[in-house]
């Protein structure tokens, strides 16, 4: 089982235990208040449930708003943050973009946006291609995923595909890198890309860029840093490259 499943089953049991503890606490009192049989195991299930929801509540809270939890909960596999993708073709690079992995309700959000480099090198065009996961499943190596993606400049233009990406990291901790594939539903084609996670400090000046809207400028801080320094390029493990 995934680390994040196991966190999930975890609040969950601590929520029924921490009700079952209160319930029978409560029962011994409600035993002498009332008298009417069944009256003591009905305000016991009240008790449990409503506890559960209340742990639920809280523990849910605490992880979705805090990023030091879900790191140290999830260790090795924790995935989130910002990555910096670079989609080729014939080992060409065709398309840069940034994707987003987040956390929240104890599933996992997958979305981002690519630019086309082949024809428009210097994404100067007026679209790009935003992508959402509508299906994600990890198991702790390996994200499978189900996308739609549009064209910014064209709501009709629209593909769906389906996609998988095994996650790896240069030294002991959680993933850095992560290479895959997908398959284009409309054109019948598999594409493949990998991905890079940026860091908060060496990636500082992309990251507020994202953070301040200017993807563009964000990318081609990313794009010029990565054409400087090929010893970041991924092992080969299946290619390159994601739709818009």
């Amino acid at each position: 089982m995934d680390a994040l499943s196991k966190v999930k089953n975890f609040h969950a049991t601590l929520g029924v235990a921490a009700g079952v503890v209160i319930a029978e606490n409560l029962s011994a009192q409600v035993r002498q208040w009332f008298a009417l049989p069944g009256v003591s195991a009905v305000v016991s299930l009240a008790v449990i449930a409503v506890v559960l929801k209340l742990v639920e509540f809280f523990l849910g809270s605490l992880f979705d708003r805090s990023r030091w939890v879900r790191r140290k909960l999830l260790a090795e596999q924790y995935i989130e943050g910002t990555w910096f993708d670079i989609m080729r073709r014939g080992g060409k690079p065709v398309e840069i973009g940034v994707s987003r992995l987040r956390y929240k309700d104890f599933t996992i959000r997958f979305s981002g946006e690519d630019y086309n480099i082949e024809n428009d090198p210097g994404m100067e065009a007026g679209h790009c291609s935003p992508f959402d996961a509508d299906m994600v499943h990890f198991n702790g190596e390996v994200l499978a995923y189900k996308y739609t993606a549009r064209r910014s400049d064209d709501a009709n233009i629209t593909t769906q595909g389906y996609g998988e990406l095994q996650f790896f990291s240069v030294e002991d901790g959680a993933p850095s890198k992560y290479s895959g594939s997908y398959f284009v539903l409309q054109c019948n084609e598999k594409m493949c890309f990998e991905g890079f996670k940026l860091d908060e400090k060496a990636d500082a000046e992309a990251l507020d860029l994202f953070k301040r809207g200017r993807t563009r400028e964000a990318l081609r801080v990313l794009w010029s840093q990565q054409k400087q320094s090929r010893t970041a390029a991924l092992p080969a493990r299946g290619g390159a490259e994601r739709n818009g």
